[in-house]
């Protein structure tokens, strides 16, 4: 028998085979380059998958094999020797046992801790008071709020509030501008509602089927590869860091898409908790899904979510001083043909500054050539690092500080446009602007 039937016939890898004849268990005749199987090495390979159902090691079943050949069948040590191979092995596998028992005992007490902290958090944050507290505009915002087109007042009408906030209610500007409040976020195009349309929702989310788009607050990082993971956790710690130890005070934070996860990262930090945090998406269903995780922390954020398909912002001009962009204008390029800078520079202070995590690719790669071809709005050429930097100075902006974080080749499925062994590049940096 050869050896591509023997392997079907125990339904065994022929490579499984290969290592069993190299560690001497089955011993076929060799017919030149060829291996032929007999009735010995069925013999032989079926002890082996008895022992292998038995769950024996390697070293174990190379144990029982040369007990077998080395003693008589009529020998009764043979039978001796044998049985205590079995007798250890059950004894290790009852030790094993126990010990997953012991263990799962473990695992059922961090289970109830775990499901009693939950339901506590569930049932605070499903109160009424929890709810009118945040998911509405807060009034104290209505002073930064200026028409995107011309600059003017805006005007308010059937508005309803909760508490010292707006949950509802209508825009409009004297030069025929007009947007709305709703759900407490505030929806900066009255015309366009990307959520309903297939092609930007099939581009921009990992997985239509999931509630609330959660994959987009995650960042498909549940799928993504280890070294991915920790390469984005030092980019963000970087940036914490550096606000906390380098910028100035700041009355007013933009966070830009996946930025968003700031305020729920880093709740606690004093530039999070004493500042106006401005959210902006381009997805309703996205904010909804970040808004969630964050009210989960019972936090008292001040915090106005704007949803914009064309990155107008009802805000006055110069009143953000900081914007956090953690790979929010890497995301933005997939969807348009100019820099996110160039689009929302007249909302910045003139001492603004700006915390920064990019990604990129190198000049030239492929990666970024299907990018730009399989997102029919995207940035052409696609961003890199030297174009990103070439608008910050074009902006006034100088670097204080800044890091190469590493870089990545291989990634989730999310990642469909990456060409495998690539390098997509994370660099972080610190950017401030003098008066002018």
């Amino acid at each position: 028998m050869k050896i591509g039937e023997f392997s079907k016939k125990y339904n065994v890898p022929i490579s499984t085979i290969r290592y069993y004849i190299e560690e001497g268990l089955i011993t076929p005749k060799k017919n030149g380059a060829q291996y032929n199987f007999g009735e010995l090495n069925e013999f032989e390979m079926q002890l082996l998958t008895d022992l292998r159902e038995s769950a024996f090691s390697l070293e174990e079943m190379r144990q029982f094999v040369n007990i077998s050949r080395i003693f008589d069948e009529k020998d009764p040590l043979r039978y001796k020797e044998l049985k205590t191979l079995f007798e250890d092995k059950k004894d290790r596998l009852s030790k094993q046992i126990e010990a997953a028992k012991a263990t799962i005992k473990t695992i059922d007490l961090k289970l109830n801790a775990l499901t009693s902290k939950e339901a506590v958090l569930v049932a605070s944050n499903n109160a009424p008071a929890a709810a009118s507290r945040n998911n509405g505009l807060p009034l104290r915002f209505l002073t930064y709020l200026a028409c995107p087109d011309c600059g003017g007042s805006l005007d308010m009408d059937n508005v309803k509030m909760s508490a010292d906030t707006i949950s509802s209610g209508r825009l409009h500007c004297s030069c025929g501008y007009t947007g709305h409040i709703e759900d407490g976020i505030l929806f900066a195009d009255e015309d366009t509602d990307l959520d309903f349309d297939p092609c930007f929702c099939d581009d921009y989310f990992i997985d239509l089927t999931t509630p609330e788009h959660e994959p987009i607050f995650y960042e498909c990082f549940l799928s993504a590869p280890q070294q991915y993971l920790s390469l984005n956790y030092e980019a963000r710690t970087w940036l914490n860091e550096a606000i906390s130890a380098h910028i100035p005070r700041h009355d007013v934070i933009l966070f830009p898409d996946i930025a968003s996860v700031f305020p729920y990262l880093y709740s606690n930090a004093q530039y999070i908790q004493n500042s106006t945090l401005v959210i902006m998406s381009l997805s309703r269903n996205a904010v909804t899904a970040i808004r969630k995780h964050i009210n989960a922390l019972e936090t008292n954020l001040n915090i106005i979510y704007i949803v914009s398909s064309s990155n107008r912002l009802p805000l006055k001009k110069k009143c953000i001083d900081l914007m956090i962009d953690y790979l929010g204008s890497y995301n933005y390029a997939f969807f348009f043909d100019k820099p996110l800078y160039q689009y929302i520079d007249p909302y910045f202070s003139d001492t603004a500054s700006i915390a920064g995590c990019l990604s990129y690719y190198d000049d030239g790669a492929k990666s970024a050539c299907n990018i730009t071809k399989e997102y029919k709005n995207a940035m052409k050429p696609f961003i890199t690092l030297r174009s990103y930097m070439d608008v910050l100075h074009s902006c006034g902006y100088s670097i204080v500080a800044d890091k190469k974080v590493g870089s990545n080749t291989v990634f989730s499925e999310y990642f469909h446009y990456h060409e495998y062994g690539e390098k997509q590049h994370l660099h972080t940096f610190l950017a401030a602007r003098s008066s002018h």
